[in-house]
This record gives C-alpha cells, sequence and structure tokens, in this order.
C-alpha cells in the first residue's frame, strides 16, 4: 500500500516468502489466495502492493512466458495489487526441507546467481504498473563467510558489474529502473553495517568498472532490521552510516529477532527447529557491546545455559506485534520513532515485512491464521508510519512514481 507522508511517500508490503512454494504456478496461487484477504483484512480502498518472491525457477518460467506476466497483470489489475518489490535471494527449494547454509547458493561468484537476477530483473519490469518507474529486489549478501575465497570475490565483482550493466539496459528499454540491494546476515560476507560499506568502499567501488554514480543507481542494500537487531546494531545508525558513504538503500524489511535473557532461555527451546539457519549472538554481561557469535540456535542455547547470566539473541524472525512475555522481548524496540523519521530523511520508498519463518514459529506465536497475523503487522507499521508525520491527508497511488 502507498503511504504518503507529506513531502515523501513509501510503498510497504509484505514478502510472498512466507507462502510455501518454487514453481510459478505455486506462487501465483499464493498471490490469488492471500493478498486479496490481506487487502480486505486493513480494510484498504486504495491498491496494495505486492512483495514476490521468484525462486530461479519460477523467474526463468516467467521470463519465457509472456503469457503468464499477461495473466499476473490482468489479475492484479482486477484485484487492485500492484507488484513492486521481489525476493530474489533463495535460488531454488526454501520451504518444508532443510535448508540451512545450502540457501546461499549459488553464491555471487557463479554464473548461476548472476542469471536468476537478471531474469528476475527483466520480469519486474515488465510487471510494474504505468505508474510505478522504479522496482526493487533483494538479494543475498555475496556469500556465506568461508564459502568464499579471495579470488571469487573479484568473480563476484565482475558478475555485479554484467548485472549493472544489464539494468542500465533494461532501463533505456523499459523506462523502469530496477535496484538490487544486497542483504547483510549474520555470519555472511557482508553482515554487520561495517562490513558492508568495507565492502563498497575497499572493494566494489575500487574494482567496479563503473563510475559510482552509476552503479549506486542500480546497486545498493536491503537492511533487514531483525539481521542488524541480532548483531545487536542500530538500524537507524545503519540507516546513517549508509547514507554518510553514498550508499543506496533498494528496500528496507521491517521485522524484529526475539531476545532471550536468562530466565527465558527455557522459551528458547521451542524456537529450535530444522528448516533454516539461526544464527545467534550471546551477550555475557548486561549493556555490555561483546558479544559470541554462533553459526545456529542449538550452539548458541547450549552455550548460554553454562553461562551465570546471558543474554541471546537470533535470527529468527517473528511477529512485530507479538507480545514480549517473561524472559522474552525482541528487537522491535529499534523501530521507534527515530528509525521511521530517518526513513523518511533518506526518502526510502520500498518497506517489506519479512515473516518467511511463520510456519516453524512456536505455537504461542501463531494463534491467529497467517493473514490475520500480516494484516495486524502491517497495521501496525502503518500505525507507526503515519504517527511519525500526524495527519497525512488521503492516499493516493498515482501521485508516486519511485
Amino acid at each position: 500500500m502507498l503511504i504518503n507522508r507529506g513531502d515523501h511517500s513509501c510503498h510497504l508490503t509484505y514478502c510472498l516468502n512466507v507462502h510455501p512454494g518454487e514453481t510459478w504456478q505455486e506462487q501465483f496461487q499464493a498471490v490469488q489466495t492471500y493478498p486479496p484477504r490481506i487487502k480486505k483484512l486493513l480494510g484498504l480502498t486504495q491498491d496494495f502492493g505486492l512483495g514476490l518472491r521468484f525462486s530461479a525457477n519460477s523467474a526463468a518460467f516467467l521470463r519465457s512466458h509472456p503469457a503468464a506476466i499477461a495473466e499476473m497483470r490482468d489479475f492484479c489489475a482486477g484485484e487492485g495489487l500492484y507488484p513492486f518489490t521481489v525476493n530474489a535471494f533463495p535460488y531454488g527449494e526454501f520451504h518444508r526441507h532443510p535448508v540451512k547454509r545450502s540457501v546461499y547458493l549459488p553464491d555471487w561468484s557463479t554464473p548461476e546467481r548472476l542469471q536468476y537476477s537478471l531474469d528476475a530483473a527483466a520480469v519486474l519490469a515488465q510487471l510494474l504498473p504505468a505508474t510505478l518507474s522504479c522496482g526493487s529486489i533483494s538479494t543475498m549478501p555475496l556469500a556465506y563467510r568461508g564459502q568464499m575465497l579471495p579470488k571469487d570475490l573479484y568473480a563476484a565483482i565482475r558478475n555485479l558489474d554484467q548485472l549493472v550493466s544489464a539494468l542500465q539496459i533494461l532501463e533505456q528499454e523499459s523506462g523502469k529502473q530496477i535496484r538490487f540491494g544486497l542483504e547483510p546476515e549474520p555470519d555472511c560476507l557482508l553482515d554487520s553495517c561495517s562490513s558492508t560499506v568495507n565492502f563498497f568502499e575497499q572493494a566494489y567501488w575500487r574494482y567496479s568498472c563503473h563510475p559510482r554514480e552509476i552503479s549506486s543507481r542500480y546497486l545498493g542494500v536491503c537492511l533487514d532490521t531483525c539481521h542488524q537487531g541480532v548483531l545487536d546494531e542500530s538500524p537507524t545508525d545503519c540507516l546513517q552510516k549508509f547514507s554518510q558513504a553514498g550508499i543506496s538503500l533498494a528496500k528496507v524489511q521491517l521485522s524484529a529477532a526475539p531476545i532471550f535473557d536468562q530466565a527465558g532461555l527455557s522459551q528458547a527451546e521451542s524456537f529450535q527447529e530444522q528448516v533454516y539457519l539461526h544464527q545467534c549472538s550471546v551477550r555475557l554481561q548486561p549493556g555490555s557491546r561483546h558479544s559470541i557469535r554462533f553459526p545456529d540456535l542449538p550452539a548458541g542455547l547450549h552455550f548460554a545455559r553454562q553461562q551465570q547470566a546471558a543474554e541471546l539473541r537470533t535470527h529468527f524472525h517473528i511477529p512485530l506485534t507479538a507480545e514480549d512475555s517473561n524472559g522474552r522481548t525482541s528487537t522491535r524496540t529499534d523501530l521507534d520513532d527515530n528509525f521511521f523519521r530517518q526513513l523518511a530523511r533518506q526518502d526510502i520508498g520500498h518497506l517489506e515485512l519479512e515473516t518467511y519463518t511463520f510456519a516453524v514459529l512456536p505455537q504461542e506465536l501463531r494463534q491467529q491464521p497467517l493473514e490475520q497475523c500480516l494484516a495486524a503487522d502491517l497495521n501496525w507499521c502503518r500505525n507507526k508510519l503515519q504517527d511519525r508525520t500526524g495527519d497525512m491527508g488521503p492516499v493516493s497511488y498515482n501521485r508516486i512514481s519511485h
């Protein structure tokens, strides 16, 4: 949905990667089922934006089947929906079976990752409505740490350069600017704010064949607030640092990570599951900025239990509206007034709820049906955005082009 904030407007949606399905037929079925219900629950009279998820399979299928794109466009026009952003991070299977570290393959040094991204961009350019000139796509943070050799980093830079070149041509031919955001994630080659800034300043901008002003038009960052929360990094500070470094923000994903104190570690047991990787940080002293990192929840939880006092944070996307319990809070408090004001200052136009772990949440956090939970989180974000600017007046989808 479009939220008009006076001198700044933004699009807000949720990521459809929460719905299982790797083929376009499965993903289109999810589009037909859930967004119309959520739009109704939100009481929207305006059009509702879509955060699509393309697997490599579905992106390639759509690019080679214009009739499927036309069918999607017709459905969206009839239902008052509009795609504006895409998740092109998980290449293949993402639900039902363990993915863990395999979700980071193929990495950005490979031709497969480049081709997948080119397909996703070409399809999004065709799906964007006439009123939008810019779309966004989130992609993986180069590689999982240790999976990429130093020589592979140069291959990744060459692939990113090819992506930028193709996006330039795509904009010239279609009139649509597609912006990619590398998405920092704990334990990946890009995880912290500083490692991401260092990559652009010390590697990509130094060795890219494109001038910075050209590459920044098409390649930047997708900031996920859950990921930075696991590292105890303020998303507001990250936004400021990226801005100061001249790194563009393709989009921001709004999400929260659980925080367990010593009394709440028993609750963390129910967050252990076999599908996704749940990187952890454990802080031993209250107020300390130093933490110890673990690649997954079982190891982090085992270590935390051995301590007299510990705070455990884990990469597990929980609803923004989830109530705190005894011993469990969340990084939702990072999404405060300053954060939303910073979004407006930087004119960040694409906001997306990241919620893919819903199906593996502990039962107490999914008492409501999925569409009701998503609508509640979207409404929480909408209220936060509106509260930052007071009365924003009527919302008009046709007023925005970015």
